[in-house]
């Protein structure tokens, strides 16, 4: 059994996405050069019918990024969630 419990785990799992948001605004802003308010984030977007990203990130002119946390998931299920068509 896993030794969070799903509510733990879900939690955490917030916890840890709006840390990572966090991280990449001053990230970008240190390291860039990019506002925190020129830095867009979205949470659960959606790629594709049945494929989904956790964190899309757009820092200013920078290339657009994804973030996907493999918390109670395993590697293949993740590679799986992020194939397009």
């Amino acid at each position: 059994m896993d030794p969070l419990g799903e509510t733990d785990a879900r939690e955490l799992r917030i916890f840890l996405e709006s840390v990572l948001c966090d991280l990449c605004r001053f990230l970008h802003a240190a390291r860039d050069g990019v506002a925190p308010a020129e830095t867009q984030i979205h949470q659960k977007v959606r790629l594709s019918p049945g494929a989904f990203a956790d964190i899309r990130v757009a820092a200013g002119r920078l290339p657009l990024y994804f973030i996907e946390m493999d918390i109670g998931y395993s590697r293949p299920r993740v590679i799986e969630s992020m194939r397009l068509g």
